[in-house]
């Protein structure tokens, strides 16, 4: 696709950026599958009823995250703002993919700190997907304000991915508070009939994936993504919105959703990967119910 996206959440069973080569743990960073954020419901095993479901009209204008890591502040300004609608409750505008990252920044450099030690600096490096749901919940969300400094679909880029929100954006954010997310086990039996269930009922949910080289080419036309390849040097970690689903022949399942790597980029900016390669790939589910 014409650049390399960086990678931002640990992959499933490592604790490492494969591209950028970061040591999660001495960032402070834990996977989320330690259940750092146990306080959200599991969701109960559930079925779809409905052989295909989109809320694709929902969604908002492709977001591009360009050379950040900010993939949790893009994935889920679409993921919320898809389940708001859905549930006929429409925020008053876009939710801020920087205003979302920037969160989860200060609550990792903030976790990493012993008391009365001075604050490391902030650093692109990712976000956990538990971080951004304790930090909605914590202080909401606010607008998304566009383009960004350097003119990208996105309020974040590489000029003020490392800047810290000012209190009145906090203030701001508090109007608009994340209630109940719950969390999705991936590696639950049925996971993605529960998946589909979830998105039928809210309209989206906010999947933490490891992405390899075969996502990262997947172009228009092309049948949906059905491996993936946990060792590749190339791979990541990604955090997406998964807003439709459709089924093949075969009775397996596709997911398909908004990415944040501009419209150019998939299916017109979305991705589409089989049940068995989503399920391989994904550390982290959540969705919203309102």
């Amino acid at each position: 696709m014409g650049r390399r996206p960086r990678s931002c959440i640990a992959a499933p069973g490592a604790f490492f950026f494969p591209a950028m080569k970061y040591d999660l743990t001495k960032l402070g960073y834990v996977k989320d599958a330690g259940h750092k954020a146990a306080k959200f419901a599991l969701h109960g095993r559930a079925a779809a009823t409905v052989s295909s479901f989109s809320a694709e009209s929902f969604e908002g204008s492709i977001l591009d995250q360009n050379n950040t890591s900010g993939c949790t502040g893009h994935g889920s300004s679409q993921w919320l703002e898809v389940a708001y609608k859905v549930a006929g409750k429409p925020l008053p505008f876009r939710p801020s993919p920087g205003g979302i990252y920037a969160v989860t920044r200060m609550l990792d450099r903030a976790a990493a700190t012993d008391p009365g030690q001075a604050l490391p600096a902030l650093q692109d490096c990712g976000g956990m997907p538990s971080d951004v749901i304790v930090g909605v919940s914590t202080f909401g969300v606010r607008p998304l304000v566009l383009p960004s400094p350097l003119g990208f679909q996105s309020d974040i880029d590489s000029s003020n991915v490392c800047a810290e929100e000012k209190l009145a954006q906090l203030e701001t954010a508090a109007n608009a508070i994340l209630g109940a997310a719950r969390r999705i086990e991936p590696t639950a039996g049925g996971f993605a009939q529960t998946l589909a269930a979830a998105i039928q009922k809210t309209g989206s949910a906010g999947l933490g994936i490891y992405v390899d080289t075969a996502f990262e080419n997947f172009t228009q036309g092309a049948p949906p993504v059905s491996s993936v390849n946990l060792n590749d040097p190339n791979g990541g970690g990604h955090w997406i919105a998964a807003t439709s689903f459709y089924t093949l022949p075969n009775g397996k399942l596709v997911f398909r959703g908004p990415n944040s790597w501009t419209p150019q980029w998939g299916s017109a900016g979305h991705w589409e990967e089989t049940e068995d390669a989503l399920a391989q790939a994904c550390s982290d589910c959540y969705v919203l119910y309102l």
